[in-house]
């Protein structure tokens, strides 16, 4: 597993972002999707893609929802990411089993990756996700992501 001192490095490198990957980086930290980062860039989706693999290459996230999170938080320990996600889904009135999901996908875990952990099929990880959304009033996964971080980075 990785160490959150890496993990810190990693994201505190971002002043090493291109100019370009330092705007997608911010508007991705908002929870504007590719499509609408490329639209207001007026770049094509793929550059953007390929901007956004870069920056998840040079952060250690393995999905796009995490290196939301780690873009939107500046913080990326472990302790600090569970203590985010628990306030959050105590704000949103989760169950328990919504808050872990979205616990796993900030920490990188796809849908796959969740159901196996929570021993659950894909469809029902996926139904406890959206459900979670639909409590916080996020249109998607980013902005879920984002939402977690902002809320409750101010709010620290």
């Amino acid at each position: 597993m990785r160490g959150e001192d890496s993990e810190e490095s990693r994201v505190s490198q971002a002043s090493a972002f291109t100019p370009a990957q330092r705007m997608i980086a911010r508007r991705l930290a908002e929870g504007q999707s590719l499509k609408q980062i490329a639209i207001g860039l007026r770049r094509h989706r793929r550059t953007v893609g390929d901007h956004v693999q870069d920056l998840k290459r040079r952060t250690g996230s393995r999905t796009l929802p995490e290196l939301v999170f780690r873009l939107a938080t500046g913080r990326v320990g472990t302790a600090r990411v569970g203590a985010l996600v628990c306030e959050f889904a105590r704000r949103h009135r989760l169950t328990a089993m919504q808050a872990t999901t979205i616990g796993l996908l900030v920490r990188g875990n796809t849908i796959r990756g969740i159901a196996r952990h929570l021993g659950r099929s894909r469809s029902s990880a996926k139904t406890q996700l959206d459900t979670a959304r639909h409590k916080a009033g996020a249109a998607s996964c980013l902005e879920l992501a984002s939402a977690i971080a902002s809320s409750n980075g101010s709010a620290g």
